[in-house]
């Protein structure tokens, strides 16, 4: 019998493929983006490489047996994207969580609860937000530690122009190709939307977030006022 999308979300993470239904599922409820496993393939986005992202976050974050985080299952994880896009605090997110590990408590408690909001928080938004003890990605992370995401959000990418820019334009020949050939400036795509246009090895490459289909989704969600991280 086919798993209904609504129980769909109760799958465990580490478990691939993931199905359309679960696909459509998670696009709806964690992304507010709505499409149909029927005509999942058909759609002009392309999330396969949102998912294959959302598929190496979940492993990365079970390592060594999951003892680092308390989230084990999709809904798990919609559950405390919920909290977050309603703008609670990451402590009160954090207190939800730790009523639900039950008795008794782990060495690691607080290890777990921070790993998974900072697990959900990066599905969310596709930005590295805590430091993987068990893993070294090196690019830019943010940290946050305290009051809600959006605030978290306002303060990092909300830092004051320091560059007049409003008479710069720049002509068609500006693309990756000639940047490379001119500058000898390469491009590294980044799946890490906080590193998108920074230089990174020694000033060789320029960052460029790639997610095309995520990117849409934000800018609906910002265009119909739903989405609570516009900034």
């Amino acid at each position: 019998m086919q798993m209904a999308a609504t129980d769909s979300l109760d799958g465990f993470i580490q478990l691939a493929p993931i199905t359309l239904d679960t696909k459509s599922e998670i696009l709806r409820r964690l992304l507010d983006f709505e499409v149909r496993p029927s005509n999942f393939r058909d759609n002009f986005l392309d999330f396969n490489s949102y998912f294959s992202y959302y598929t190496v976050q979940c492993r990365d974050a079970l390592h060594d047996g999951g003892r680092h985080i308390s989230v084990r299952t999709h809904r798990d994880i919609i559950e405390i994207a919920q909290h977050l896009k309603n703008s609670t605090t990451r402590d009160s997110v954090k207190e939800m969580l730790r009523s639900k590990i039950p008795h008794p408590k782990p060495a690691n408690e607080n290890e777990l609860l921070d790993g998974s909001i900072n697990l959900v928080a990066r599905l969310l938004l596709m930005v590295e937000f805590g430091c993987l003890m068990y893993g070294f990605t090196g690019g830019r992370q943010i940290v946050w530690t305290a009051n809600t995401l959006r605030e978290c959000l306002a303060k990092y990418f909300a830092a004051p122009q320091l560059l007049e820019h409003k008479s710069v334009r720049l002509e068609k020949i500006f693309n990756a190709r000639n940047l490379e050939r001119i500058a000898g400036i390469r491009i590294q795509w980044t799946d890490n939307l906080s590193e998108h246009l920074s230089l990174v090895d020694n000033d060789r490459k320029v960052a460029i977030f790639h997610h095309a289909s995520f990117l849409e989704c934000q800018r609906r969600r910002y265009c119909s006022r739903s989405s609570p991280f516009h900034v």
